[in-house]
Order: structure tokens, then sequence, then C-alpha cells
């Protein structure tokens, strides 16, 4: 409503989606480190690996941590060193 009493609708198309399950989704870089969020199975661990070459066969894949759950749902990974890397490829393996 404005000052003069005048009043105006409008419909909004909103869509809503969730994650599929183990798709891993980069959050990106904040403050030297890199951050990984995943929807996964409730009760369920998930180990974090990272490589920095997926390329050659039987490449050297290193166990980096366990994804935390958040209050919300995600599940959410951190890398602190992520930009001791010129790149990183990252998967995670429930447990």
């Amino acid at each position: 409503m404005d000052y003069k009493g005048g009043v105006k609708q409008t419909n909004i198309t909103t869509l809503f989606y969730t994650d599929p399950l183990h798709v891993i989704t980069p959050g990106g870089m904040i403050t030297n480190t890199f951050r990984l969020c995943m929807v996964g199975e409730t009760g369920q661990t998930y180990q974090v690996f990272g490589s920095t070459n997926i390329a050659t066969p039987g490449s050297n894949w290193v166990n980096l941590g366990v994804m935390e759950l958040l209050t919300n749902g995600p599940l959410r990974f951190v890398d602190t060193n992520a930009t001791n890397f010129g790149q990183r490829f990252y998967r995670a393996k429930q447990q």
C-alpha cells in the first residue's frame, strides 16, 4: 500500500529443490579454505578424499577427514589446505 492507499499485486513463481543424495556441491573459497557440501543419508558418515591428479590410473587419494552434519540437513567439509595445491579433486565415500 502506498501513501495514497493504492495497492498492487503480482504473482511470482518460486521453485524449490533439493540436491540429490551423494552429489558433492562445491562451495568455493572462503578465507583460504575450500568448502564442500553434500546431501547424504540420515545417520550415515561420509569420509572425504582428495587427489591432485585423477588422470593417472590408480591416482593417490588421500583421506582428508569426515563430513560434518549441519543442523539444517546438509553435510559439510572444509578443506583448510586447499590453497597449498594448484588443483585438487574431491570424492566422498559412505562409511
